[in-house]
């Protein structure tokens, strides 16, 4: 899936959260997405979900209109908080997903499919208040994956991950986009993780694109050591 996002602003109370934000999603990519708390990175997410509504611009998937699309069918979105209920077993949320997702009931096989894309097969008829930070946050990224999306929104999905949670997600995040073809974006705090992860990133500051593009072709063209100094240093020039 491809987004083109063109001048799309929000304001709240009067103050612009987003400022014109002009921005590609190749089809294929895996994106970071970056910047400081409150930087905007929540509310354009939230707006590729449609979950609020900008005050101007446009967002359009294969050049159609995302209001008049039906993208939110072919979208897996895992929240920065995530709380599934621990009264279900794994099996069970995630045929519920499927249900609200399809209006149906999901295949056994594709449930197990997911389960072993995530590494819980084993966890398939466990209860998830049992589940650990990490083992939740696979369970959110299969919740987010069962019904086969095209593009796979995670905010901030390494929050909370200890080194080992968080190189089980980068293998993870990898395996989606070769594999399944999927495009992710995500957005984080984390920039070494980013730049040992992504084709593309892009940094926000007070809601605005400072850079975007190919990780490697920014960093040459900034003559940073890596993607950290490299933000920094925008993020104290702008």
């Amino acid at each position: 899936m491809m987004m083109i996002i063109k001048e799309l602003t929000k304001l709240y109370s009067g103050k612009k959260v987003l400022d014109r934000v002009y921005l590609t999603i190749s089809k294929g990519s895996l994106y970071g997405f970056a910047g400081v708390n409150g930087a905007g990175k929540s509310t354009l997410i939230k707006s590729l979900l449609q979950f609020i509504r900008p005050q101007c611009g446009t967002i359009l998937v294969h050049d159609v209109l995302l209001e008049h699309s039906h993208t939110h069918k072919n979208i897996g979105y895992l929240p920065e908080v995530f709380q599934p209920p621990g009264e279900l077993k794994c099996f069970e949320f995630l045929n519920y997903c499927y249900l609200l997702s399809k209006g149906r009931s999901c295949s056994p096989q594709r449930i197990s499919s997911v389960l072993k894309d995530v590494g819980l097969e084993g966890s398939r008829n466990l209860f998830i208040k049992n589940f650990s930070k990490g083992m939740r946050q696979r369970i959110g990224i299969a919740q987010a994956l069962v019904h086969d999306p095209e593009l796979l929104i995670l905010d901030e999905p390494f929050t909370g991950l200890d080194p080992v949670g968080r190189h089980e997600l980068k293998v993870l995040l990898k395996k989606i986009n070769n594999e399944a073809g999927t495009t992710v974006f995500f957005s984080s705090h984390n920039l070494v993780e980013m730049e040992d992860l992504c084709s593309d990133v892009a940094v926000i500051h007070h809601g605005r694109i400072l850079i975007d593009g190919k990780v490697r072709e920014l960093l040459g063209k900034s003559a940073s050591k890596n993607l950290e100094e490299m933000f920094l240093k925008l993020i104290n020039t702008a």
